[in-house]
């Protein structure tokens, strides 16, 4: 496909396989064809064409796609990955949208539980995203996520769907808030309650402006970007999860879209930049306690702090056609027509030059054995249907003259 902003790349590279609360025997990971299916055919019917990356960023080209979406990713980055999705935002264009999720040491700690099949104390080695990796990968564009966890719901003036401007209620499950963004960000801020707190300290509270969703052009947060693309943060993914189905967050979706093809999504974040977020807490750190390097393809599992080298790209090698006949109208106009055969020149190109029948006398006998002897054996089937019997002899019996002779039948 040509470069355009209907074409995107889903990063399945970036996901493993663990439980979560909804489905604790999920070892299929996250993927379009499963717990994202409804997302994914939402994407369809809006006519744009899906690829799923299953190997580094540096193993695709930036123009050949529009837009990037990384959802909800466990797996660390390598460092050539987040050097080049630089380049590919702010030379190249490409439209980056992210949907994380929770992530938080103490909330991982206190949902440990003891698992009885394998008789050991089962603990995430990350949370329902890896935030600091994501962090690693967008505070080149001035975005990070914190680890604080909220839950709640918000509303919208949805004038796509309701033609009254009605206010929709849409989710937010277990998402992370945005700790910064730059000033050139477009910011939606909203009220919602503090997981953390409910979970470790059995305790709600309501908390006013967190900021869940950063829209930026990356050609006003950084210099020399020729043809910028947009980068756009969101910090909940179970709201497209299959799972616990929301058809409003699909809504969602489509306005953020919109937003990396040019459109100002008015009716989504406001039209003027706010301020820049700056959080006075440090952003969120690795645990230490963390076995993640046990199956990841990034970590160096004898040094879990170092990070590998980036992994080679597959490399596809089409094989070449060889035609063993080509026929064309030169071909059934020439008296001395026969087969075509192909031949390579000096240049090791694909040729083709006429063989004439005085040449392969012997061979043009092969091609009518099929056909003479499919005639014979129709001949011999309608044979024995319209003749009773053809192949028995007839047995008679002598009758006295002026008789018929009767067969014994």
């Amino acid at each position: 496909h040509e470069k355009g902003p209907h074409k995107m790349g889903g990063d399945q590279h970036e996901h493993h396989g663990a439980p979560s609360q909804q489905q604790p025997l999920d070892w299929h990971a996250d993927h379009v064809h499963t717990n994202f299916r409804e997302l994914w055919l939402h994407l369809r019917t809006l006519d744009y064409y899906v690829d799923v990356l299953g190997e580094p960023y540096t193993c695709f080209d930036a123009e050949n796609y529009g837009s990037l979406m990384v959802v909800d990713p466990e797996e660390e980055f390598f460092r050539e990955e987040i050097e080049k999705l630089f380049v590919d935002v702010t030379v190249k264009g490409l439209n980056v949208v992210v949907l994380a999720d929770w992530y938080n040491i103490d909330v991982m700690k206190s949902i440990k539980f003891f698992d009885e099949n394998t008789q050991q104390w089962w603990t995430p080695v990350t949370g329902g995203s890896n935030i600091p990796a994501l962090n690693e990968l967008l505070i080149q564009f001035g975005v990070a996520f914190s680890d604080r966890i909220y839950a709640g719901t918000y509303s919208l003036p949805d004038v796509s769907i309701n033609d009254d401007s009605k206010p929709r209620d849409f989710p937010y499950l277990s998402g992370s808030s945005l700790a910064r963004y730059p000033e050139n960000a477009r910011v939606l801020s909203v009220s919602l309650h503090d997981q953390v707190d409910e979970v470790t300290a059995g305790t709600v509270k309501q908390v006013q402006d967190i900021a869940i969703l950063a829209m930026l052009d990356s050609g006003s947060a950084t210099d020399g970007g020729t043809r910028p693309g947009r980068v756009v943060a969101f910090g909940d993914s179970s709201c497209f999860d299959s799972t616990d189905f929301h058809p409003e967050c699909m809504w969602l979706m489509k306005r953020m879209l919109d937003y990396t093809r040019g459109d100002n999504v008015t009716d989504l974040v406001p039209a003027t930049p706010g301020q820049s977020g700056q959080l006075d807490s440090p952003l969120p750190t690795r645990s230490p306690d963390s076995e993640l390097y046990l199956f990841s393809k990034v970590l160096d599992p004898n040094n879990p702090t170092e990070k590998l080298s980036t992994e080679s790209c597959s490399q596809i090698v089409w094989n070449r056609p060889r035609p063993i006949q080509a026929s064309g109208m030169d071909t059934f106009q020439s008296p001395n027509r026969g087969l075509k055969d192909y031949v390579e020149d000096s240049d090791d190109k694909l040729t083709f030059g006429i063989v004439y029948s005085s040449q392969v006398d012997t061979d043009l006998k092969l091609p009518y054995i099929f056909p003479i002897g499919m005639i014979v054996l129709i001949a011999m089937l309608l044979y024995c249907i319209c003749f009773r019997n053809p192949f028995r002899r007839t047995k008679y019996k002598f009758t006295p003259i002026g008789s018929t002779v009767l067969p014994i039948v």
